[in-house]
């Protein structure tokens, strides 16, 4: 995707405030995602990257508490450029689905104002015909992740299911450590570049966590945007492998576009199972009658409440939401009455918390 030019289209919608404050803002902005297009061909560096994670968050932060007249077309030019320049060539295609999704959200919110402004001042609509179209091609783009990238499901097999998240840990070195997950991809995916920085990616960061929810099999963990094979009837060396510890290796055998296997591996005795809440994870308990939203500040954007992880009961819906690197929760629950409540306060909190009166109190 083009995002160069996307500089030009943003800051002609919109026209700066003359504020010393907006004015400094942009240009730091400018700055930062010129300096982005110079590393999209590093390879997957997880220091580098988690930085740089860091600071776009500080500066998505920034824009939104700015009362600038251009914060969305800044907010838009700083998620896209992260996303195309650090996410993806990084290997993050979770966080690049995320990015995109939100500019395409804002877009589309963005392009509805504007477009009434523009025709009641008289003014063409043919930057914000550009801005659409360039907004088709976001969709573009994502509709190729669906495509080509699916999730990988791995239960772990034992005689009560896991009731709770759980990390799994490994003493098979002699002492207490996490597991190592090695994946071995078929050669038609690690062909394209984008699939190797991915299965790099999976390779240096992944957590054997717990912290997907099967109400009927319990807690187990996914392995998301996996490249899918485009060999429908491979031989067995042509599959995905999967090594747990460098001794047991598991195989994929259907992993393309017609049909993905789940995983299911049995319980190793030198694992040890820790249920606790991950430290990138707030447990918070709220009434089950409760209707409500989350919001992501850090995105600027809904959070799609199929992503998230709750587990419901007679009583109560057990809701799980993610901190970020620094412990900080950018969550807020909005619910029927559209006001808003900041969860940072919750930040660390593991053990369960009862909000109800709290959130009907508002």
């Amino acid at each position: 995707m083009n995002v160069k030019n996307l500089l030009v289209v943003l800051m002609t919608l919109n026209i700066l405030n003359g504020s010393d404050l907006c004015t400094e803002l942009s240009d730091q902005i400018k700055t930062y995602v010129d300096a982005l297009e110079q590393l999209k061909n590093e390879e997957p560096d997880r220091e580098l990257y988690e930085s740089h994670l860091d600071r776009m968050k500080k500066y998505s932060l920034t824009i939104q508490d700015s009362e600038c007249q251009q914060s969305d077309s800044l907010l838009v030019e700083l998620l896209h450029h992260f996303a195309e320049f650090m996410s993806k060539p990084q290997g993050d295609l979770e966080q690049y689905s995320l990015l995109l999704t939100s500019c395409k959200e804002r877009m589309v919110r963005y392009s509805k104002t504007r477009e009434s402004e523009l025709k009641k001042e008289g003014r063409s609509l043919d930057y914000l015909r550009d801005w659409i179209r360039r907004k088709d091609r976001i969709d573009q783009e994502l509709r190729k992740l669906d495509n080509k990238y699916a999730t990988l499901k791995v239960y772990i097999s034992r005689a009560t299911p896991f009731t709770e998240m759980t990390r799994v840990m490994s003493r098979a070195s002699g002492s207490l450590k996490p597991v190592k997950i090695h994946f071995r991809a078929p050669e038609d995916i690690v062909k394209e570049d984008i699939n190797r920085r991915r299965i790099s990616y999976l390779t240096k960061t992944f957590d054997m966590v717990l912290s997907s929810y099967d109400p009927d099999t319990g807690f187990y963990f996914e392995i998301p945007f996996l490249p899918i094979s485009s060999n429908q009837d491979p031989f067995p060396d042509e599959t995905y492998a999967i090594t747990f510890d460098g001794r047991v290796r598991y195989r994929i055998h259907n992993f393309h576009i017609m049909q993905q296997d789940i995983l299911v591996v049995p319980s190793n005795p030198e694992w040890v199972y820790i249920e606790e809440v991950p430290e990138n994870y707030t447990k918070i308990e709220l009434p089950n009658n409760l209707d409500f939203e989350v919001w992501d500040r850090s995105i600027a954007s809904f959070v799609d409440k199929t992503t998230l992880v709750y587990v419901e009961s007679d009583q109560a819906k057990t809701l799980y939401l993610p901190v970020d690197e620094e412990g900080t929760n950018n969550h807020e629950i909005v619910i029927k009455s559209k006001k808003k409540i900041n969860l940072g306060w919750l930040t660390g909190i593991s053990t369960l918390i009862m909000l109800g009166v709290f959130l009907y109190a508002i």
